[in-house]
């Protein structure tokens, strides 16, 4: 059953104006496929490993090619990244994983 929450609220009265921008008769093949982002999630992780200027950037690409992965931001000078995710696409411990099949060692701080 389809309950409304605010975000989904927006998004309904942005299909309804397209909808009807479009003449209406498309109206119920806009309102219904609308996806609903889950909400945003944000760890942070210790990376060990990284000592020049392209380790960070692999790391990130590593982690930004997981699906769920919103967002990475990698310092090799705090050796942390951080990552915002979509906890039902991707685990910290996958990220974990990926950064480890990249070279570089990772744990999830507390």
């Amino acid at each position: 059953m389809w309950t409304p929450t605010p975000s989904r609220n927006a998004l309904l009265v942005v299909a309804v104006a397209v909808a009807v921008a479009m003449g209406g008769a498309q109206a119920t093949a806009i309102l219904w496929p609308l996806p609903v982002r889950a909400q945003a999630t944000r760890v942070r992780l210790h990376v060990d490993g990284m000592h020049c200027a392209t380790c960070p950037i692999t790391v990130r690409v590593a982690l930004e090619r997981l699906p769920g992965v919103r967002e990475a931001t990698v310092s090799a000078a705090t050796k942390r990244a951080v990552v915002v995710y979509d906890r039902q696409r991707v685990t910290p411990a996958r990220m974990v994983r990926a950064i480890a099949d990249a070279g570089y060692r990772a744990r999830i701080e507390r």
